[in-house]
């Protein structure tokens, strides 16, 4: 290395400080599952999951508002956790049987937390009969 030679840190790396580990922000959402007569309400996804298709995905605070929009009244699933780069997703999983159609979710392109999603709601989904359990 030719800069060797000159490091002043060489040798004595301790006087010097290591780099802060920071911690990624937490953001919460909420998936809201929506199950219809031929299987579940997918939409394209916008933002970091652009070009992919997932249930409707959102900030808690506007939860009343898309059950009004959807005329359901959604039950908790359970959570999922997914990490990005530089941020972390606690996602909160709510589900509901819906008057629309919906479709299989496996024949659409989904990114990984829709995924997991979709298999914490499987119970849902299983009983209705609409989307089989996949094989484990």
């Amino acid at each position: 290395m030719p800069l060797a030679a000159f490091c002043r840190g060489k040798g004595d790396w301790g006087r010097y400080p290591l780099p802060r580990k920071r911690r990624a922000p937490e953001e919460r959402l909420v998936a809201l599952v929506l199950l219809g007569r031929k299987g579940v309400h997918l939409e394209r996804l916008q933002g970091r999951f652009q070009g992919l298709y997932g249930v409707p995905l959102f900030p808690p605070e506007e939860l009343p508002r898309r059950e009004a929009v959807f005329g359901v009244r959604s039950s908790s699933l359970g959570e999922v956790r997914h990490a990005l780069t530089h941020r972390r997703l606690l996602v909160e999983v709510r589900g509901a049987l819906w008057l629309g159609e919906g479709e299989d979710p496996w024949k659409r392109p989904l990114p990984k937390l829709m995924e997991k999603v979709l298999r914490k709601a499987l119970p849902l989904l299983a009983h209705a009969g609409v989307v089989p359990l996949p094989d484990a």
